[in-house]
């Protein structure tokens, strides 16, 4: 590897690795943290059901859920899913099954922050997509430190074969 390449390589690598930090490492965070919040049930008060084309052909669909708890005598309400904020996938059917689990009236189990009363979420702990995105920063550490191990070379220098005269 050249000098030069070296040094795009280190940018390259380096950027990647640092955005991985700053984007995924909190939401990863976040969720690791949940599981060890307290838990209390909460009531379901509201559940729709939406989609996003987004000019493709490929529809994502969403379940929209509305749920209130009670800590130290204040009622509170969120909408949080999990680190997303509402439910999402591909398929409308997964959606519908996950309304008619979560229908209006029905008793959830939710964590809340410790620090912040306001917070909650459904889903407790880490998902596969996070397992995902630690491995994806793993990854991208891993080719940072090849990066800055691979030994730098010289451009080769090309030798002019001897001419023998008979």
């Amino acid at each position: 590897m050249d000098r030069r390449f070296k040094k795009i390589m280190l940018y390259i690598t380096g950027t990647i690795f640092l955005a991985s930090v700053i984007f995924i490492m909190p939401v990863v965070i976040k969720a690791w943290e949940s599981s060890r919040w307290p838990r209390t049930q909460a009531i379901v008060t509201q559940s729709s059901i939406s989609n996003d084309w987004k000019g493709s052909s490929d529809p994502k669909y969403f379940l929209d859920l509305e749920y209130q708890y009670q800590v130290s005598g204040q009622t509170l309400t969120s909408t949080n899913y999990g680190t997303q904020k509402r439910m999402a996938s591909r398929s409308e059917y997964e959606i519908i099954d996950n309304q008619k689990r979560y229908p209006v009236g029905s008793s959830i189990t939710i964590a809340y922050d410790p620090d912040d009363i306001g917070y909650a979420r459904m889903q407790i702990g880490l998902a596969w997509y996070h397992i995902g995105g630690l491995l994806w920063v793993i990854l991208s550490l891993g080719f940072l430190v090849a990066t800055i191990l691979a030994k730098p070379t010289d451009a080769a220098v090309v030798e002019k074969p001897v001419e023998v005269s008979a």
